[in-house]
């Protein structure tokens, strides 16, 4: 909840942009502005870049303050969203803060008072606001309207309307500064397409603001979050935002209810990929400790420092405090989603596939990196791709159970290497590889009369090995697979008797991830045993 607030104290007035959601942060701003009193007593206006409750949500709490006799400036759509309490528009739906109903005194760049232009003059309690309304052609059809706002001698304001992030978004200009509120975060996963984000104007916006930035005297930008940056800095990000600018295309409305359903999906994935980054760390550790065993230390040390278990650890621990915190109602569902982007965006360098595929098998090592870009092209606001295509499923289930019955590793290779790189390399595939199979009987019974299943291969082959390791990983020791045809869907069976339930802690995980397969889950159990059926469209 908190954003960058900016004070310009005029000879005529004092402008406070953005006021900030945290309470600790009111109440310094009106220390600031109770000083600038005592110097000269002057109107004060609070400017809101936008209307997005984390740049003002302590307006609505503030009580007898200094703020309370300020006028309120805001651009003429968020104008209207607070007074009519738009929970959406003004996201306080999705950040969880009280909307309460509040005045304000002037409407920025008003539809038309931008179609007129020209001299126009407010009246508020004690003073008179004098401003002037401008639009300039900078590119054809592009224009570009800004509103000047005297602060006394030669001091202005010039406020432009620069929508994208919302349809209210302006950004205000003091002498050589340029406050630009959330224009450089606009594109950035769990922002992109909340309520009012537009794709067409971002575009426009952030072509107005490179031309602001070539054509008028602009030494630094200052956003609504992070640090000032310099001029040069602000044109090529904005430039690099404008490039990558055509792949924001249909994005998901980011919702209470995308927050909602995301969170819990970014639980399930979380949980998953500490499961496999053990898998993964304890067998490097392995590696190592054999490595070492046969007084290879230089590989052993190197194999060793591939993952470093206390990083997961420390970062697996941070989203379990973050959603611990949401179940108990200290932490909103947006907050979870964000924690894990930033989770998934560490996991994806610590699962860099060239470094580690050099001591793992990379099926394993394809599964993470798959579930990690799943994520990411959701919270970015995508659906995951789903590459649909026909399959034989006898085919498909007799290749998955051949990979786990596969042998990566060859006895000869290590023998015969002709060079210490070839050795240990061979030396390592063959230290990792776990026979899964070795003591478990797995039979695939397929119906030859099968047809074609509708599926995306590679996603249903990683949720086919992930439930067979399942049940090997409960204590099955006979397995049984078949194949049938149930009416219009193809039937994949999995049967076996376990000490425990395999599914039932990642029933939610394999749901979606069969769905996306184009597959679904029902998982029961009975005196045989567990059973998980996967159905698939079939091929009419």
């Amino acid at each position: 909840m908190s954003s960058n607030t900016y004070i310009i104290s005029g000879q005529e007035q004092i402008a406070i942009v953005d006021p900030g959601g945290v309470e600790e942060q009111i109440g310094h701003i009106e220390m600031v502005v109770a000083d600038l009193q005592d110097e000269m007593r002057r109107p004060v206006t609070v400017y809101l870049t936008h209307v997005h409750m984390d740049h003002w949500a302590q307006l609505v709490t503030k009580t007898h303050g200094i703020l309370d006799d300020a006028a309120l400036a805001v651009q003429d759509s968020g104008a209207q969203a607070i007074e009519n309490q738009d929970s959406a528009f003004t996201l306080s739906n999705l950040l969880g803060r009280p909307l309460a109903k509040i005045p304000v005194q002037v409407r920025l760049l008003s539809p038309s008072e931008v179609a007129q232009g020209g001299e126009f003059q407010t009246n508020l309690d004690g003073w008179t606001c004098n401003y002037a309304v401008r639009s300039v052609e900078i590119a054809p059809g592009l224009m570009l309207h800004s509103q000047t706002i005297p602060l006394g001698k030669d001091d202005h304001l010039e406020i432009f309307h620069t929508p994208g992030h919302s349809p209210d978004s302006i950004c205000i200009k003091a002498g050589s500064l340029l406050m630009v509120g959330d224009l450089f975060f606009a594109p950035n996963p769990g922002i992109a397409g909340a309520c009012g984000w537009n794709h067409g104007d971002l575009v426009e916006s952030i072509q107005k603001v490179i031309w602001m930035l070539e054509n008028r005297k602009i030494d630094m930008c200052c956003s609504g979050h992070g640090r000032p940056i310099d001029a040069w800095t602000a044109r090529k990000t904005l430039e690099a935002m404008l490039n990558d600018s055509a792949a924001l295309r249909n994005l998901e409305s980011i919702t209470p209810e995308w927050a909602k359903r995301t969170a819990a999906y970014a639980t399930d994935l979380m949980t998953e990929m500490e499961r496999i980054s053990n898998i993964i760390a304890w067998r490097l550790a392995y590696i190592a400790h054999v490595l070492g065993e046969l007084e290879e230390e230089s590989e052993a040390e190197l194999t060793e420092s591939l993952m470093d278990p206390r990083q997961l650890d420390a970062l697996f621990n941070d989203f379990r405090f973050c959603s611990q915190a949401l179940r108990e109602g200290r932490k909103l569902d947006i907050e979870l989603v964000h924690k894990a982007g930033q989770s998934v965006g560490r996991l994806e360098k610590l699962f860099e596939m060239k470094r580690l595929a050099t001591a793992m098998d990379r099926s394993i090592l394809e599964r993470a990196v798959r579930l990690i870009n799943d994520y990411s092209m959701t919270y970015r606001g995508f659906r995951p791709p789903y590459y649909v295509s026909y399959e034989d499923i006898n085919g498909v289930v007799l290749e998955a159970v051949g990979r786990l019955r596969q042998n990566p590793y060859d006895d000869d290779a290590i023998i015969m290497a002709e060079s210490d790189e070839e050795y240990i390399a061979a030396l390592k595939t063959r230290i990792a590889h776990i026979d899964l199979l070795e003591n478990v009987r797995l039979e695939v019974v397929t119906d030859p009369k099968t047809p074609f299943a509708r599926m995306d291969k590679e996603r249903f082959t990683d949720a086919l090995l992930d439930i067979f390791e399942r049940f090997i990983g409960s204590g099955a020791k006979e397995i049984e697979v078949t194949t049938s045809l149930d009416g219009d869907w193809v039937l994949v069976a999995i049967k076996g008797h376990c000490t425990s339930d395999p599914i039932s802690r990642s029933q939610r995980f394999f749901e979606r991830s069969l769905a996306l397969s184009g597959g679904l889950l029902q998982v029961s159990e009975s005196d045989d045993g567990y059973l998980v059926e996967i159905e698939l469209s079939a091929l009419g």
